[in-house]
């Protein structure tokens, strides 16, 4: 019993290290100015997976924003294989500009999490001992970016939002 529980504790020491790992390797880039209908299209965010789906409203005029093209769509990518993960049957991505922000929503349908208000702290999962680390790492770009990202229950939901501000020209 006293082997078994060194040995979760050294999985779990591990994992911890693989994240920060993880975190320490990415590359912090400056900032540049994107245009978000390019990035969009780069991304290839709606049509990239089968099981995910979603709306976007995207006004005509170009929209503009400051940040590390390849850092966000690191954020993008993670909260869609985790709603993915929490969900195998269907997940929704819903983009649309409001006022001075593009706004992305990540919404897993008929679920909700305990905790959520502590889903972005480290160690914090609903998948089990050991994980926990892609929301904390996520939180950290967020904040080298200046882009808000939040978690909620909504109506039965689990939604994800991630807002980016941004200027038109």
């Amino acid at each position: 019993e006293e082997i078994k529980r060194i040995y979760a504790g050294l999985s779990e020491f591990e994992n911890v290290l693989n994240a920060f790992k993880e975190l320490v390797a990415i590359e912090f880039r400056p900032k540049e100015k994107i245009c978000f209908q390019e990035f969009l299209v780069e991304t290839n965010l709606l049509i990239e997976h089968k099981k995910v789906s979603g709306q976007a409203v995207i006004p005509q005029e170009k929209i503009y924003f400051d940040s590390e093209p390849t850092l966000l769509r690191m954020i993008i990518i993670n909260l869609i294989n985790n709603g993915l993960e929490a969900n195998n049957s269907g997940f929704f991505v819903k983009i649309y500009y409001d006022l001075s922000k593009i706004n992305f929503e990540f919404i897993t349908p008929n679920k909700n999490l305990e905790n959520v208000d502590k889903i972005f702290d480290i160690g914090v999962s609903s998948k089990g001992r050991g994980r926990g680390y892609g929301l904390f790492i996520c939180r950290k770009i967020a904040e080298y970016l200046d882009v808000k990202i939040s978690a909620q229950n909504k109506d039965k939901n689990i939604v994800f939002k991630v807002e980016v501000p941004c200027t038109s020209e």
